[in-house]
């Protein structure tokens, strides 16, 4: 009885731990690890886990960059591009409220960015625009 007791408690912890487990160990490996993958919510993930957990570690200047890749992202999911490659690449169609959502999301990821877009390059000056304007048609 007390084994059956241990083995309980012990599923229950490891139920528990990976439940809240890191998909990265830092703010720079989730970043690296979503500039490694072409799959977009695998991209949103890791920039989430990088807003979420490390935010606290970084200057906001330079979290607006992740929040500009993570709209860029959620925006490309939503329009129906999943990023999986193969001998043909998927693509899906989205119900007309989850590409709304989807577009609230990038809206408030840009709406953070307007603040430092002095401090972008002009690339992502460039990105900028383009997502707030697909942003913007399609609401």
């Amino acid at each position: 009885m007390k084994s059956f007791f241990l083995v309980c408690i012990f599923l229950i912890t490891q139920t528990t731990i990976h439940g809240n487990e890191k998909i990265c160990l830092g703010f720079q490996d989730c970043i690296d690890k979503a500039s490694k993958t072409s799959i977009h919510r695998k991209k949103i993930n890791f920039y989430t886990e990088a807003i979420d957990r490390y935010a606290n570690f970084k200057s906001e200047g330079r979290l607006a960059k992740v929040y500009l890749l993570r709209a860029k992202s959620i925006i490309t999911e939503a329009s129906g591009d999943t990023g999986y490659r193969g001998e043909i690449d998927l693509k899906v169609t989205h119900k007309p409220e989850y590409v709304k959502n989807q577009l609230v999301k990038a809206k408030l990821d840009l709406k953070f960015c307007e603040k430092y877009l002095s401090d972008f390059s002009k690339e992502e000056n460039a990105l900028y625009v383009e997502l707030i304007s697909k942003v913007e048609i399609n609401q």
